[in-house]
């Protein structure tokens, strides 16, 4: 077994996307994609995440793509972007900043089809 450093990620995984593009319908591209997507979302591949200059770079590449399903390709990019950067609730306390009376936290909960907000002393 051995080791294997992938020296720019990011670009990496777009050339391993837009060479397996071509062949998009098959269940490997979508993996190819949503790879890529998470290797900019872990980096912070800022100049990745806009999607003109994404848009740019697949045209450069992949000159005779339907500009259709690059559009439809670039909003789902837009969509698994807002899906990796979402923080989860938690469970236990987070940090806030929120006005709260000093020795007290929040719980919050959905309860009996309502949201309900109480506010509890911290032991």
């Amino acid at each position: 077994m051995g080791l294997v450093r992938y020296k720019k990620p990011v670009e990496y995984s777009f050339y391993v996307w837009i060479n397996g593009l071509k062949e998009d319908y098959e269940p490997v591209g979508a993996d190819y994609f949503i790879n890529f997507c998470k290797n900019v979302t872990y980096h912070n591949a800022k100049k990745w995440k806009n999607s003109s200059y994404l848009r740019e770079r697949i045209l450069k590449e992949f000159p005779e793509i339907d500009l259709q399903y690059l559009d439809d390709k670039l909003s789902e990019f837009e969509t698994c972007m807002r899906f990796h950067e979402a923080i989860p609730y938690q469970r236990g306390y987070i940090s806030t900043s929120y006005k709260m009376k000093s020795g007290y936290y929040e719980e919050h909960e959905y309860k009996k089809e309502k949201f309900v907000v109480n506010e509890k002393p911290i032991r």
